[in-house]
């Protein structure tokens, strides 16, 4: 589970996942700063850890569309740029094999 670092500006990633990870007993990793989406989405796609897994991101949503391009998701599948009036909206990329990932949009329901 993993938050852009707390900043002055902003904890709101890390506010989010909060209570998720309280109920579900995983920690947040909020090392990676705004701009470090490049190494997140490194650290993701390369660590043997993460294969077969679910992974939970929450950043700061001018940084979603960089972020989703880092992960190698196809450029027409992904909003860019994020509109930021829009705080409903969920990306889930899935590795079906070794190409690009497949993301839908989701929505939440509040």
């Amino acid at each position: 589970m993993f938050a852009s670092a707390i900043s002055r500006h902003s904890a709101r990633p890390y506010e989010t996942l909060k209570p998720l990870s309280k109920k579900i007993g995983i920690p947040i990793d909020a090392t990676y700063a705004d701009q470090d989406y490049d190494p997140l989405a490194s650290e993701l796609l390369s660590d043997p850890r993460y294969v077969g897994k679910q992974a939970v991101v929450a950043w700061h949503h001018g940084y979603l569309p960089s972020f989703a391009k880092a992960l190698g998701a196809p450029d027409s599948t992904y909003p860019n740029p994020w509109d930021p009036t829009v705080f409903d909206l969920l990306l889930k990329f899935e590795w079906k094999d070794q190409g690009a990932p497949a993301v839908t949009e989701l929505r939440e329901l509040f």
